[in-house]
């Protein structure tokens, strides 16, 4: 299992009032690298209208008035969690554990997209809409960017990889999408993606539908 890991949020205070949410939380956005080696972008960062913080983050901090919030996250992630059958039978408990932030790479790519988001919101172009901190209510040191991070790690909802798609015996489907060892079944989702893409998981869940619609129509 494996999902990109979510910072939710930093959030700033508004020199006006914003009005009603009028956004779709994601027409604007912006994708960079978390170090300049790097082949392509591994952070993706976007603003939202109001407070979108985790609980966590909430509970810390006095968040209110009017505010906007900006949301990080490392879009090439490492980590990979597991999904558990927890009762031996058809709809059954799950244990579903991301594992989010369990490799370094990941903790070290978050901090940066966090640190990163908090200069935008200040930055001179913002000037017009920024009017201070509130969650963070600073700038952080290193070690507090890290306990913040880990308080507002999220899911960004593009979880995949629990049925596996390849070759090898510890596959769930072969590169038809076909169930090993079990005739007339296909998985048609984000499940059979092997490793995460670095994008939102929409777009080739969409994709994988519609091979299997093919090779089910080519089998008929």
């Amino acid at each position: 299992l494996q999902d990109h890991p979510l910072a939710q949020a930093c959030v700033f205070r508004a020199k006006r009032p914003l009005g009603p949410v009028t956004g779709n939380g994601g027409g604007s956005m912006v994708n960079w690298k978390s170090r300049p080696d790097l082949p392509q972008a591994d952070l993706h960062a976007f603003p939202v209208q109001g407070n979108s913080a985790e609980p966590a983050i909430r509970a810390r901090y006095e968040i209110s008035g009017d505010v906007f919030s900006f949301g990080a996250g490392v879009m090439r992630s490492k980590s990979v969690g597991h999904l558990r059958l927890l009762e031996a039978r058809p709809g059954g408990a799950l244990e579903i554990q991301p594992n989010f932030l369990a490799e370094s790479e990941d903790l070290e790519a978050m901090v940066t997209a966090v640190e990163a988001v908090i200069e935008m919101a200040a930055a001179r172009a913002n000037a017009h809409v920024f009017a201070g901190f509130a969650a963070p209510d600073r700038r952080l040191s290193r070690k507090e960017t890290v306990a913040f991070v880990r308080d507002a790690c999220s899911t960004f909802f593009h979880t995949c990889g629990t049925c596996r798609m390849g070759e090898d015996e510890e596959t769930v489907v072969d590169s038809r999408l076909a169930v090993r060892g079990i005739g007339g079944l296909t998985v048609a989702d984000a499940s059979v993606i092997p490793i995460i893409p670095s994008c939102n998981t929409h777009a080739p869940a969409t994709m994988i539908g519609e091979r299997a619609a093919d090779f089910i129509l080519q089998a008929a």
